[in-house]
């Protein structure tokens, strides 16, 4: 079986922006909420934020806020809300679901 023969939907995207400490972002962009934010594959929100050095690069992972699907031009608009937002963001990776399964890995603690 190929991806093409899959039921592919957009379902969010990692958002990775550059901050000097744990970014504020807000928790409700567009389409999506803020499910977590990460930083070397570690989560360090929601919750307390685990005794490691944090590097200047953390993901923001957003997801679609009905639990479906969004379009690429959601996506957009989330990328001009975080630049409005006054965050610099350097990398976007989407967040597909093929099949009803995740495409994408979680962090490690999420």
């Amino acid at each position: 079986m190929s991806l093409l023969d899959s039921k592919v939907k957009l379902v969010g995207c990692d958002v990775f922006v550059h901050s000097d400490s744990l970014p504020k972002m807000p928790e409700n962009i567009a389409a999506f909420r803020l499910a977590l934010i990460s930083n070397r594959g570690t989560k360090v929100w929601p919750g307390p934020t685990p005794n490691i050095h944090l590097t200047d690069i953390h993901c923001c992972r957003f997801m679609s806020e009905s639990g479906g699907h969004v379009s690429h031009g959601d996506v957009l608009k989330l990328l001009g809300s975080v630049d409005a937002a006054g965050f610099e963001w350097v990398h976007v990776e989407k967040l597909l679901e093929i099949d009803g399964k995740p495409g994408f890995a979680k962090a490690q603690g999420e």
